[in-house]
């Protein structure tokens, strides 16, 4: 992810993400793609953005030929800083092809960190992946919940 700021609320953002998913029977999907972001309130306890754009779906499914889309990229983040460096955020980001939009990816996450120390933080993430045309024979939603620790260097 990069970001480009224009103004105090106004960004450019290249999207870049490679992934696969072994239950989902993805053997991987890559997104790319630039987008326009606007952030509706920025301070320094939060910030609300909203982001549109567009990208470049390549997906190749088990037992099935690659599938390469043009699609629209919306996206939403929220996050808020708590007292004790502690923080929380939520992420939803819908993309449809052009093509059909009845295809389509939604990413939701919502995550909480916390410092338990000046380096080490502990983090918490829920995230559901939903592909509206999964691989034959499998579950549309991919729900995963993460918790981990992080070290500052």
């Amino acid at each position: 992810h990069y970001k480009f700021l224009f103004s105090e609320r106004n960004y450019a953002y290249l999207h870049g993400e490679l992934g696969q998913g072994r239950i989902a029977a993805i053997d991987y999907r890559a997104v790319l793609g630039p987008a326009l972001g606007l952030y509706l309130c920025q301070s320094a306890r939060q910030s609300l953005s909203l982001e549109l754009g567009a990208a470049y779906v390549r997906q190749v499914k088990q037992d099935e030929p690659a599938e390469d889309t043009a699609n629209l990229r919306v996206a939403q983040y929220y996050e808020i800083k708590l007292p004790a460096n502690a923080k929380l955020w939520e992420m939803i980001e819908v993309l449809p092809a052009f093509e059909d939009f009845d295809n389509f990816l939604l990413n939701c996450e919502l995550g909480a960190e916390a410092a338990l120390s000046e380096r080490v933080n502990l983090r918490l993430v829920f995230t559901d992946k939903f592909n509206n045309q999964p691989a034959t024979d499998k579950q549309r939603n991919d729900l995963q919940l993460i918790g981990g620790v992080g070290i500052k260097l």
